[in-house]
């Protein structure tokens, strides 16, 4: 993240982004002046207090408010975000939203959208200055319980903090910074209200070289903190049963999965109690502690990669006994008629087909980011995009400027509408694929 002077340094750059960052988006969507099909008669339709939209910009990742960017729509003067949140007046009924750092060097690009309360989830560029929350605490406590402290080798303790807003780990071992019975601090960090409530818990481990669950321990306990605490909790530990999860794995009809992770979700809460990986070899079937006394449910996430395209998958709803917990994945978007290196000039297209549904992440990124090469992230139901007009920018992207764009498909999103709701990109709770297709090379000509 930049310093102060070097932002002021930029305001000339970024003064120029923001007045011409609708003809971007524009290009994108058809041209500047030139609405895509269908959208002339939609910007006609401005009545009544409908038309305003008022949002919020979350830095997706990091489930925090992206503040200190810039919002902006067609012919309006761009936002500054506070606590997340923006607005703007006589909107059309469908629109386009765009957001850039104040760098003007990562720009995400929404097309498409019809609803009043949008969630924007600002992917592209972690700046500490504005993105580190405004709330801090620790918690330092005990464990209590037949378990073997200090903690022998082939024991291990895991503790979870888990708030709506705020979470934390921390690990209790043979080889972590503690072996208990005393454990912290453990650090939390959070925006909005100066204080949170959620649920501290531990899960204990036995395992041997043959078997990862020999014994499994939990504790939890509700737990309030505020902002610049020091909380203090005692936890005891006791066994609890195994059981297992079952399932196929079919992704684009082929066999590319080895292992899968799961994970353990609480109602209303950011984050999981991480269980770990077991093998997969087609189907899997996981032994796991029984962690049903907390409410929740278990979250599978698997990983793959075919030759250069690559994808994950993450499914929810697990239950202790299920044998049918499946993965299905469709195979990914291949762009049309364009080898692994082309040319694009500003009227280029890029275009492509999928057999899978979903909306799509087109994602355009540069050798070396910067104001005059900026990083740009389109999200679309269509099928193909216009290339950026990056001289729109107010700066020349050199003859020769080289990127590397690709096209991921997002499910099971049915709409932009659908992704710009807070269930949004990369949820904690909820079923969720993003496959991506073979990037390709272009170089930029006149």
């Amino acid at each position: 993240m930049p310093m102060v002077a070097r932002v002021r340094a930029f305001a000339g750059v970024v003064l120029v982004l923001i007045r011409a960052v609708a003809v971007l988006a524009g290009r994108v969507h058809g041209g500047p002046g030139k609405p895509a099909r269908g959208e002339q008669n939609a910007q006609k339709e401005v009545v009544g207090a409908e038309d305003t939209v008022a949002g919020k910009v979350m830095a997706a990742g990091w489930g925090m408010s992206a503040n200190g960017r810039r919002v902006f729509m067609q012919g309006r003067e761009p936002v500054i975000i506070r606590d997340g949140r923006f607005s703007f007046s006589r909107v059309p009924a469908t629109y386009d939203v765009w957001v850039a750092n104040p760098r003007g060097d990562t720009i995400s690009i929404y097309q498409g959208l019809t609803r009043r309360d949008p969630v924007l989830w600002y992917t592209i560029g972690y700046e500490s200055a504005l993105d580190d929350p405004p709330h801090r605490a620790t918690i330092k406590g005990i464990l209590r319980g037949d378990f073997p402290f200090p903690v022998e080798r082939g024991y291990l303790v895991n503790l979870y903090y888990s708030a709506d807003r705020a979470k934390g780990v921390l690990q209790v071992g043979h080889f972590a910074e503690s072996g208990g019975p005393r454990f912290g601090p453990m650090k939390l960090a959070w925006e909005g209200e100066p204080s949170v409530s959620g649920l501290l818990v531990a899960l204990g481990e036995h395992a041997t070289k043959d078997k990862r669950w020999v014994d499994a321990f939990l504790a939890s306990k509700p737990l309030a903190v505020a902002a610049g605490d020091e909380a203090r909790a005692e936890l005891r530990l006791v066994p609890v049963s195994t059981g297992r999860i079952a399932g196929a794995i079919d992704t684009y009809h082929l066999d590319l999965v080895r292992e899968i992770y799961f994970g353990y979700h609480i109602p209303n809460t950011s984050g999981e109690i991480g269980i770990g990986t077991c093998p997969v070899l087609k189907t899997f079937d996981c032994e796991l502690p029984d962690l049903g006394s907390l409410g929740g449910e278990y979250c599978a996430t698997i990983n793959f990669t075919y030759f250069d395209t690559t994808g994950m998958a993450r499914k929810c709803g697990g239950k202790i006994g299920m044998t049918d917990f499946s993965f299905h994945v469709e195979p990914p978007p291949r762009f049309q008629a364009r080898g692994k290196f082309s040319t694009v000039t500003r009227d280029a297209v890029l275009s492509w087909t999928d057999a899978g549904k979903g909306v799509y992440l087109v994602d355009l990124g540069p050798e070396l980011r910067s104001p005059s090469m900026p990083h740009v992230q389109v999200l679309t139901a269509a099928t193909q995009i216009h290339w950026p007009d990056f001289e729109a920018l107010g700066v020349k992207v050199p003859v020769g400027a080289k990127y590397r764009c690709r096209v991921s498909r997002l499910s099971p999103y049915t709409s932009v509408d659908d992704l710009a709701s807070w269930r949004g990109l990369f949820p904690t709770a909820t079923d969720f694929q993003q496959v991506d297709s073979n990037p390709i090379a272009v170089t930029v000509v006149e």
